[in-house]
């Protein structure tokens, strides 16, 4: 056979070779950029979209500040937060984010409300409970209606010292929201019980602002910032979550 005819015969097999491996690369190309952009939304509305933190003072008077971000054009939710870091027993340990924050607010937060698998979020406040994420409930071997035990070392200042504050909590809803960091790790609780559990004199860490467009941070800023009336530190989604996915941010049109 002749190099000639030898081309001819497997011209064609090459070019397919080379079809297909092109559209491969697109095909991955395709699905990674796409799991980057659920991956970014997904953490953007588990985290709100700006987080406002006390300077000079402690955020008490945070029901009035909340109220009048709230009235911004665009803003959905302005949730007073107070975060602590605990450990969560049952038999096992594992160390656990607790969220402390209003019934009212949770209910409006999509990414756990229309992920609730187990139980509710209704009363969520005089319950006095705990919502979960499905892997630390899978992994303690938990339903809704159990308890789990939370260990902090912020507990009761004594003549010996400050000894931890250990309680158990009813777990009151179970969630899934398909990141398995956040179902293992945070722990949604009532604000007010979370202020009694952390030793907190009636103030919270922050305010969880979520908005309509999370694409206009910048424009929402100032007008949060002055809503408060007072020195704060206004951090955006972002600048939390720092990963490739920012790149993908397109100014508004």
């Amino acid at each position: 056979m002749s190099a000639t005819t030898a081309i001819r015969r497997f011209a064609p097999f090459a070019l397919l070779g080379i079809v297909l491996g092109c559209a491969m690369l697109i095909v991955v190309v395709v699905v990674g950029s796409g799991f980057r952009a659920e991956l970014r939304d997904n953490v953007r509305d588990l985290n709100g979209h700006l987080l406002v933190r006390p300077l000079e003072s402690p955020l008490r008077d945070y029901e009035a500040v909340a109220a009048r971000i709230a009235k911004i054009p665009g803003v959905i939710v302005a949730a007073p937060i107070l975060d602590g870091q605990a450990l969560a027993s049952s038999p096992f340990y594992a160390s656990v984010l607790v969220r402390g924050i209003r019934g009212a607010d949770l209910v409006k937060l999509g990414s756990i409300a229309n992920s609730v698998k187990q139980g509710t979020l209704e009363g969520f406040d005089e319950a006095r409970g705990v919502a979960v994420g499905r892997r630390l409930a899978e992994s303690f071997s938990l339903r809704v209606g159990d308890s789990i035990t939370l260990v902090s070392p912020r507990g009761v200042v004594t003549p010996m010292g400050t000894t931890a504050r250990v309680k158990a909590y009813k777990i009151t809803a179970i969630f899934e929201i398909g990141m398995s960091e956040y179902e293992s790790s945070i722990i949604y609780m009532p604000l007010e019980e979370s202020q009694a559990y952390f030793n907190r004199s009636g103030d919270v860490t922050a305010i969880e602002v979520f908005i309509d467009k999370p694409d206009s941070l910048d424009r929402y800023r100032g007008l949060v910032s002055e809503a408060t009336r007072q020195p704060v530190f206004v951090e955006d989604w972002r600048q939390r979550n720092s990963f490739t996915a920012v790149q993908d941010e397109r100014p508004p049109r």
